[in-house]
């Protein structure tokens, strides 16, 4: 299990290790049948970096994520900027939620 980002993830990811332990998964340094990897980039680097060095160690892993939308202050420009984020890592499945109906002033 690998966390990139603050204390709240690091926090998730021991939550994450908790729930998969009582249900009789042990963590293991090589040959897993599961690699969990928590993450939390606040910028499109930090975000590729951690794919990057996911994508060097497993054979076609799949990206999922959670995805919000019309966040407080988001441009238009961004918005499409995230878009396009989303379409060059090629999500798995995606949670994707609308903030806000109107971007707030």
């Amino acid at each position: 299990m690998v966390t990139f980002g603050c204390k709240a993830n690091q926090y998730g990811t021991q939550l994450l290790r908790e729930a998969l332990g009582r249900r009789g998964m042990e963590e293991v340094t090589k040959d897993a049948d599961l690699v969990a990897t928590n993450t939390c980039t606040v910028t499109a680097d930090a975000g590729k970096k951690a794919r990057d060095r996911i994508r060097s160690r497993l054979n076609r892993p799949a990206f999922t994520a959670d995805v919000l939308v019309s966040f407080p202050g988001e441009t238009d420009a961004e918005f499409e900027e995230t878009l396009a984020l989303a379409g060059e890592v090629g999500f798995a499945p995606a949670c994707i939620s609308l903030l806000a109906p109107e971007p707030f002033p």
